[in-house]
């Protein structure tokens, strides 16, 4: 069985010095681009995540404001309901206390005519 000759060979002819340089730099120049192509593709990636870590961190300081702004809110609803709920109080207390004094001047009429 005979070896097989790489020079003379039809499928080894085509790669001149000429071809491989050829393709070589066609291929660098692929490679090259791709490269650069995923840097600037890296980059947009990269400020787009810092733009969402922004709006992320944005949207939560608008959080904490709002639960701030709903307790201060329901603190004042609180504090009105209490005063409300004094001024009521005092004044059934000074009702009760106009009703004990009307209902004591007409005992003590009966007890200066009686007397």
């Amino acid at each position: 069985m005979g070896g097989v000759n790489l020079a003379t060979s039809t499928t080894f002819t085509s790669l001149t010095s000429a071809n491989v340089l050829t393709g070589a730099t066609a291929a660098l120049t692929s490679v090259t681009n791709a490269l650069q192509q995923l840097a600037t593709d890296s980059g947009t990636i990269g400020t787009n995540e810092e733009t969402l870590n922004d709006y992320s961190n944005q949207l939560a300081t608008l959080n904490n404001n709002l639960s701030a702004a709903n307790s201060t809110i329901m603190d004042v609803n609180v504090a009105t309901a209490s005063t409300q709920y004094a001024q009521a109080n005092i004044l059934v207390q000074a009702g009760t206390a106009m009703l004990a004094q009307a209902n004591a001047l007409p005992n003590l009429a009966l007890k200066l005519i009686a007397g």
